[in-house]
């Protein structure tokens, strides 16, 4: 439908006097949503996301706000609208009358797909904190970054339920997007082997060695789909293998098998052939979600990074919300968040983050460039001596890059200096000063003690981050970066810990919703002034203290 240009109407007065008579303790809060919903649709251009020519629909406003709403109570499409049908509340925000008998639950989906077209946040969330900033309500100054595991909508597979299910799903598509072509090229045992016999489950041979069997079977009729693709025309070929499904298929079983050759047909890989996990696809359905371990925690899904503004006296408010792949590194994802802030024009004075964000390259980076001090801790090294937390870790050397030499604690100066080609040095100490050494047993286990170090800059960011988190001052600082935590879990109490749609830009549309919806809360709050609670000191505890 096309983009509706009748104007919006006043709330009728039926419905304004009766929300005001019933919904008496949450009138003032649907006004403000209303008020705060129409100012910041003004500032949105949702006209570029209809087609030009066709019938006008509902208008953009009543679904912006539709979606909006929502987000805010953490519903469902079909709740959504059957809270238009009956909530009195949301009919005055709608600007409906009361007898208005409400839309079908897939307006909230077409509305979602359109702004997939986007950048969902510097549409939705980029808005809505310009107008915050217009209220001198956005302080910027000091912000706090971390990060939340998303489990994606999918059922786990084994390695012979993926197989046969990437199949299945190729066979299901080609059924829709081609039937008269996969008619002609259909094994006759497939509605057996997929359908009538699906193998889910209980279902399954219960030895190892027939359900590799199964799975070598469905991956001979795999390799045999993409066969037949390949030998049809070029215009139907490129058509065909275009589709998600076909690509999803090629992919499993580049991961699952070695292709066939002229010798031999395909065969299943061996487990220690296989890609690390967190490259692997993990279901045919949800193509882009990996499985990504924290500790003994392991999740199949994204990572959602949030970052909101956090200076005492301000509310707090959320600045970059986004979506990422669960196993892209989080000191890797940093610069990407700090990038935004930066053209958004929200760069703070300090970032503070947790050690799963140590990126000490960038960190010296953002400090001499963008005048962006990074609060971090620097967790312990990889050697043994950082990791018992005994001996003489690389700190308790002297080193002095101009002379490309190091002292170790016993005086001893280095014997060579070997650069690397990553940017790293190998500075080695003489083997005869090392045998006689009384502190050698705390120092190497080897000959003689081998230092790898970083690049200098690098270095020296990393002596800088030690010796700031020795002190009083950032032992307070930091302990304001746990307070980002309670705002993941708000987030999720809104969207889920489980998304409920497919792929990462819609996941990431739903989360970005999430964020707009708590910024609302927290704005509405403010203006109420109610102020964020202090965390409760249990009795027991203010007991012991007093």
């Amino acid at each position: 439908m096309a983009y509706c240009k009748h104007p919006l109407m006043a709330i009728p007065d039926e419905t304004r006097a009766i929300a005001e008579a019933v919904c008496v303790k949450s009138a003032a809060w649907y006004l403000k949503l209303s008020r705060e919903l129409r100012k910041l649709y003004s500032t949105i251009d949702f006209e570029s996301l209809y087609p030009e020519a066709g019938q006008w629909g509902i208008h953009p406003f009543r679904v912006f706000a539709f979606l909006m709403l929502q987000a805010i109570e953490g519903l469902s499409d079909r709740q959504a609208a059957d809270q238009v049908r009956m909530n009195i509340g949301w009919k005055f925000v709608l600007a409906l009358p009361l007898d208005h008998e409400g839309w079908d639950a897939s307006v909230l989906s077409r509305i979602r797909d359109r702004l997939l077209e986007t950048d969902p946040q510097t549409m939705l969330l980029d808005a809505q904190l310009t107008s915050l900033r217009e209220k001198n309500l956005l302080n910027t100054r000091r912000q706090r970054t971390d990060a939340t595991s998303i489990k994606a909508w999918v059922k786990l597979l084994n390695r012979t339920e993926l197989v046969l299910e990437t199949v299945r799903n190729a066979i299901e598509t080609l059924s829709t997007e081609d039937p008269e072509w996969l008619i002609s090229v259909a094994k006759q045992e497939w509605m057996a082997r997929y359908y009538l016999d699906r193998p889910f489950n209980y279902r399954l041979p219960k030895g190892e060695k027939g359900q590799q069997e199964l799975a070598q079977i469905a991956g001979e009729d795999g390799f045999y789909i993409l066969g037949c693709i390949e030998n049809t025309p070029q215009t139907k070929r490129n058509f065909l293998e275009e589709l998600e499904a076909i690509r999803a298929l090629r992919a499993v079983l580049d991961d699952q098998f070695h292709p066939p050759d002229d010798k031999h047909g395909p065969k299943l890989r061996d487990p220690k052939e296989l890609n690390p996990s967190g490259e692997r696809i993990v279901s045919p359905y949800e193509t882009e979600a990996r499985t990504a371990s924290k500790g003994d925690k392991t999740v199949t899904g994204y990572k959602f990074h949030t970052t909101e503004t956090c200076v005492a006296g301000s509310p707090n408010f959320i600045t970059d919300a986004r979506v990422e792949a669960a196993t892209k590194n989080d000191s890797l994802t940093l610069p990407d968040i700090v990038e935004r802030l930066r053209e958004k024009d929200l760069q703070p004075q300090k970032l503070l983050v947790d050690g799963g964000y140590v990126n000490t390259t960038f960190f010296a980076k953002a400090r001499n460039e963008f005048g962006l001090d990074i609060v971090s801790r620097l967790v312990n090294g990889h050697s043994w001596q950082s990791k018992e937390n005994k001996g003489f870790d690389s700190s308790r050397f002297e080193i002095d890059f101009a002379a490309r030499e190091a002292v170790c604690p016993a005086k001893v100066t280095s014997s060579r200096w070997k650069q690397k080609k990553d940017g790293h040095s190998d500075i080695y100490f003489p083997e005869e000063a090392c045998s006689i050494c009384p502190f050698k047993e705390a120092c190497t286990k080897a000959v003689c003690r081998i230092l790898r170090v970083p690049p200098e800059a690098v270095y020296r960011e990393q002596q800088f981050m030690r010796d700031r988190q020795k002190t009083p001052e950032f032992k307070k600082e930091y302990a304001t970066r746990a307070g980002v935590e309670g705002t993941q879990s708000e987030v999720v109490r809104v969207a889920g810990r489980q998304s409920t749609v497919r792929g990462r830009t819609k996941t990431n549309l739903r989360y970005v919703l999430a964020a707009v919806a708590v910024n609302f809360g927290r704005l509405f709050r403010w203006e109420m002034n109610k102020r964020p609670r202090v965390t409760p000191t249990g009795k027991f505890l203010a007991l012991a203290i007093a």
